[in-house]
């Protein structure tokens, strides 16, 4: 505050950062050498336990329905995305929560997603995650990917409805990825490398990048000092005095970064706890901050692959398509073999496809009806599948119907592509015919 003081005379209203003290002070008109400085900017984010963690330190990748902007992966895509646009300033994470090692290993567990560090927040996760915290991003992975892996509600207790939906991400998986997920051994290091693996490819979906260039973005992150570290309790939101921290919660993490010409002083975690008095950060005076804006959430969406062909079963190449779903358009090209690949939203049920032609009388219009699929090892994945390849034209039986009781037009449909693959024609869809219905089905 700057105030008259009678003539030639002004007084200021100051924080001293240094030594935390406000003070006033009084100059004439005619001080030279008098220099104030504004606090400087830095940008921040927040991710609130109740949207990034359970009752341990492992990262939720989000909630069901996405999470809004302070779900963890959109916070780290806003961070990726400043780096990108920011790429000197250093990035801090700093953890807040009931005790300083659990504060501490949030702040870890996010910071290796940011980074791609896939060893250490497997090591992490492997070692203290907890039955909640599987749960989570089980329901989180069945949102984002549409994988029928949903356990319910987190109760901590690891029954029959969680390992079922393990089983079933551990299916979806080796048929996303290739992979060779034991489906019933007990819950190891490989499938916390797989879960994230499957946050990296939200990552790269949200970044709208490949897995080299969501990589590049990562290995640009620069850190101040270690990168992460847990303040515990010290800095509750009653306390902190950064001014324009977009904090909610008391316990959180917060991503920040700083200019490199002026970053705090860490003393505060040199040794034992966090020391609040000799805290660069959250203290009144030197830095204000500004959001690191994360991008609105769009919420879970999944991918969908369609193979156009004509009535003599060769593809449609390089015919221009409108897609609409939900009233959003979106202008699609097919590959050399008749392929659209896109994304829509998880809850989406109906879409239109249209096939446009100027020189076509009419313009064909292909409804869509959009739901994930069963796995393939149950006979409702089986007749989705060659359903979508032509084959199959009956209605869907129930998923744990056996085969021996389906109809005659199921058992014609597998002799179908069986003699068409190259199989010994049974109609009965064995191990060797669903490998190959994935293979050619994609997926």
């Amino acid at each position: 505050m700057t105030t008259a003081d009678g003539p030639g005379r002004r007084q200021y209203d100051i924080y001293l950062h240094e030594t935390r003290k406000d003070r006033r002070i009084v100059v004439g008109d005619a001080t030279t050498n008098l220099r104030l400085v504004r606090a400087r900017r830095i940008r921040a984010a927040e991710v609130p336990a109740a949207a990034g963690f359970q009752d341990g330190p492992t990262v939720i990748g989000g909630l069901r329905g996405g999470g809004g902007p302070t779900a963890a992966l959109a916070v780290v895509t806003a961070a990726l995305r400043h780096v990108a646009a920011a790429p000197e300033d250093a990035l801090l994470v700093l953890g807040h929560g009931p005790d300083e090692a659990l504060s501490a290993a949030r702040a870890r567990s996010l910071l290796a997603v940011l980074r791609g560090d896939e060893a250490a927040w497997v090591a992490e996760a492997a070692a203290r995650g907890t039955a909640r915290e599987l749960q989570a991003i089980l329901a989180w992975a069945a949102a984002a990917f549409g994988w029928p892996c949903d356990p319910g509600p987190a109760d901590g207790v690891v029954g029959p409805a969680t390992r079922q939906a393990l089983h079933r991400l551990r299916k979806a998986y080796n048929e996303a990825h290739g992979a060779t997920l034991p489906l019933n051994a007990p819950l190891g290091p490989d499938d916390w490398r797989a879960l994230f693996r499957c946050y990296q490819a939200d990552l790269e979906r949200r970044l709208a990048e490949d897995a080299a260039g969501l990589r590049a973005r990562q290995a640009a992150v620069r850190l101040h000092g270690e990168g992460a570290h847990g303040c515990g309790p010290a800095w509750s939101l009653a306390r902190v005095r950064l001014e324009g921290l977009p904090a909610t919660a008391d316990e959180r993490v917060d991503v920040l970064a700083f200019a490199p010409d002026d970053p705090p002083k860490l003393a505060c975690h040199a040794e034992g706890p966090c020391a609040p008095k000799v805290c660069d950060v959250y203290r009144k005076g030197k830095y204000r901050a500004a959001p690191l804006a994360a991008p609105p959430d769009a919420g879970p969406r999944v991918r969908v692959r369609l193979v156009l062909r004509n009535v003599n079963d060769a593809p449609i190449a390089g015919r221009a398509c409108e897609l609409e779903v939900a009233g959003a358009r979106t202008a699609l090209t097919t590959a050399a073999d008749g392929e659209l690949v896109f994304e829509v939203p998880a809850d989406a049920r109906d879409a239109s496809l249209r096939l446009l032609d100027p020189e076509a009388p009419a313009t064909v219009i292909v409804p869509l009806r959009l739901h994930a699929l069963a796995p393939p090892d149950g006979l409702r994945g089986q007749q989705e599948r060659l359903r979508n390849l032509g084959y199959y034209l009956g209605d869907l039986e129930g998923e744990d119907q056996l085969d021996e009781d389906a109809p005659d037009a199921w058992r014609s449909a597998v002799e179908e592509f069986q003699c068409d693959q190259g199989l010994p024609v049974s109609g009965m869809c064995d191990a060797a015919t669903r490998a190959r219905l994935v293979e050619v089905h994609g997926g």
